[in-house]
């Protein structure tokens, strides 16, 4: 396997032989033995949807042959471990543009992107309400929930609501999709016209998380502007 170790995945359970062959208490351990090792498979199988798993690339293969001649092998498996890191060994920064270490990087942890945005009104509370759905393309979870926002500004760009959406990003499993709603008073300011924004943000403010939405590119806030309704 390219993966030579994964962090906290395999079973650290061992089986122990029974003493004595046919006997029905020898049967009874045995049985037992192999219940609880495949209880303990099955955790460590699920492991990677609660807590990140990773590894280094194996040495017993050349990196050149991991990256090019094995490549769909390596790719497989890496989807299969649902991993979000790779090292300590792994493709130096010179080879990195000249295999297959791109491809391998998209096969690595989360890719999440806004797949459908609806809106609907709400005319017992007068809201206007975006029904956001979000996807995970990835392999993996982002492990820690942080807020999704919401930004809405009107015509001339002032934001004039802002709104941390319902959604855990750790129960956005890959080809998971969840669907979160947002809500705006409805104003004669939008009737002119309004732009919507997402970011999603460290609680601390520092990192933002790149959306994989094509054409749209995030500014210095980590906002992503997904859509715009202007009337003339």
């Amino acid at each position: 396997d390219w993966c030579r170790e994964t962090v906290a995945v395999h079973s650290s359970y061992d089986q122990e032989a029974p003493a004595e062959a046919g006997g029905t208490g020898a049967e009874s351990k045995a049985a037992d033995s192999l219940s609880k090792a495949d209880q303990t498979d099955e955790e460590n199988n699920d492991l990677w949807k609660k807590a990140p798993v990773g590894g280094g690339m194996t040495d017993s293969i050349s990196m050149g042959e991991l990256l090019m001649e094995k490549l769909s092998d390596t790719l497989k498996q890496s989807r299969s471990s649902h991993i979000s890191f790779i090292g300590p060994n792994c493709p130096d920064r010179d080879q990195q543009t000249t295999n297959g270490s791109e491809m391998i990087l998209r096969n690595v942890g989360y890719c999440i992107y806004l797949s459908r945005l609806q809106n609907t009104v709400d005319y017992i509370d007068d809201e206007l309400l975006f029904h956001f759905t979000f996807a995970n393309i990835g392999v993996a979870p982002l492990y820690w929930d942080w807020p999704v926002r919401m930004y809405v500004y009107d015509k001339g760009g002032s934001c004039i609501k802002e709104q941390i959406l319902d959604l855990k990003l750790s129960e956005l499993l890959p080809g998971k999709e969840i669907t979160t709603i947002g809500r705006v008073p409805y104003s004669r300011e939008l009737l002119k016209g309004y732009s919507i924004g997402i970011a999603i943000t460290s609680p601390d403010g520092t990192k933002h998380i790149t959306l994989a939405q094509k054409g749209v590119i995030p500014n210095q806030n980590g906002v992503h502007r997904i859509y715009k309704k202007v009337r003339y």
